[in-house]
């Protein structure tokens, strides 16, 4: 499958705007045989174009793109176009439907919706019309990254310190893989162990008071950037920041060793699959007593793993043959009924908490949601981002019994306010 893989802020994919472009004029050459396919998944529900659903659609044209020459091409806006040849109609159907499953809960994937936004738009290149069209697309969309790549270039300060307010015009940005590279080499001279924070996982029985279960450590993202980045968008390259993610694991499987106090109680790292095969991690196992390792939960993103299976499978024997636990993390309350936590054999789920949940209409997504939660078992499921307490009672309804979240900081904190004084 051709994807564009280019460097720089934003040029990823500029970059697939720049090959669909040229790959529309070749095609007004040798038309014969070609389809294409335009997903517009820029319209769906915010909720519902995460980055994991994003990768799983790309990962859903693999096939196709093997048995008729595909090409898939990622917009800036995280649209999709598929373009292939010797295709029927009906073969690519077959993914649509799939990602129309994927994506049932939106208003966007129903046939005739009310404001009039399609889901896909089909092109038959055989056709003129059709394929002329095709191309004033592709030339549009070109012409649209380069206006915008052109603004970043002349707004981008070339030379850019790290941590210093002492240039001639302190940078204000995407991250660049040259801005990376120092921002690695400036973790590299720090203690990590400044930025690492601490939110509790707890079990609520009813109404009763929280118990601690164990703590998650990560890194505090704002934190980092205000030490060492004020100006610069950790977020804006998906593929910079995952890079920066797997420094920060590293860092941290560096500096967890030493963390005496939180090793001697049970806890939860976010982790790469690709960290739990470095040397690093290597290290860091060697330093642990095998009870430090059986109270350690190892958090995945569902994303990483759907994106290199075969890494994650030989990582997670890898992981659970030395007594650690790992948890499948960024679920949302629509993915969480499609992952079974046995057949990935994982220890624990976590589900994100959305408001939208607790709204009269949602009694079927609740009902698929409680199953699954008995599949999984009660206690094997969290629910995070509980802002109050409607999360707690929604969760409890379905048969959740650990949650995570500021509500939950604000119901331990008080429990422990009680405690001192009392």
């Amino acid at each position: 499958m051709s994807m564009a893989d280019d460097n720089g802020a934003g040029s990823k994919r500029a970059a697939d705007e720049a090959q669909m472009a040229d790959h529309a004029a070749r095609l007004t050459r040798f038309p014969t045989g070609w389809r294409a396919v335009y997903l517009h998944l820029s319209n769906l529900r915010a909720q519902n174009r995460q980055e994991h659903h994003v990768r799983i659609a790309a990962a859903s044209f693999e096939g196709l793109s093997r048995r008729f020459d595909g090409r898939l091409f990622r917009l800036e806006n995280n649209d999709y176009v598929f373009a292939c040849k010797g295709a029927e109609v009906s073969d690519i159907e077959v993914v649509i439907e799939k990602l129309r499953f994927l994506f049932s809960e939106d208003p966007l994937t129903i046939a005739g919706s009310k404001d009039g936004k399609r889901f896909t738009t089909w092109f038959d290149i055989s056709k003129e019309g059709e394929r002329n069209t095709f191309k004033a697309l592709a030339d549009q969309l070109y012409s649209r990254a380069e206006e915008r790549r052109s603004k970043e270039r002349q707004n981008r300060v070339m030379d850019v310190g790290v941590g210093t307010r002492q240039t001639s015009k302190e940078y204000s940005g995407p991250l660049t893989p040259e801005l990376l590279a120092k921002l690695e080499d400036a973790l590299g001279r720090m203690d990590i162990r400044s930025l690492i924070r601490r939110q509790p996982i707890c079990a609520i029985i009813g109404d009763t008071a929280p118990k601690l279960v164990f703590n998650e450590l990560f890194i505090a993202m704002a934190e980092l950037k205000r030490q060492i980045m004020p100006g610069v968008d950790l977020f804006s390259d998906r593929w910079l920041f995952q890079r920066l993610t797997q420094s920060l694991d590293k860092r941290m499987m560096l500096a967890l060793p030493d963390m005496k106090a939180d090793l001697d109680r049970a806890l939860s790292v976010n982790i790469n699959v690709t960290t739990l095969l470095s040397n690093e991690f290597l290290h860091f196992d060697s330093q642990l007593r095998a009870s430090s390792k059986k109270a350690i939960v190892f958090e995945l993103q569902t994303a990483d793993i759907f994106s290199d299976m075969g890494a994650f499978l030989f990582a997670r024997d890898f992981v659970q043959d030395r007594g650690y636990r790992m948890c499948l993390d960024g679920l949302t309350h629509f993915t969480f009924p499609l992952v079974n936590r046995e057949d990935l054999g994982v220890d624990l789920k976590k589900m994100y908490w959305a408001p939208d949940l607790g709204d009269g209409g949602q009694e079927s997504r609740r009902e698929k949601i409680r199953q699954a939660v008995k599949q999984a078992g009660s206690g094997r499921v969290i629910l995070c981002r509980c802002d109050d307490q409607n999360a707690i009672d929604f969760g409890q309804s379905i048969g959740i019994s650990l949650f995570q979240g500021r509500h939950i900081d604000a119901l331990l904190a008080d429990k422990d306010n009680k405690q001192t004084t009392a």
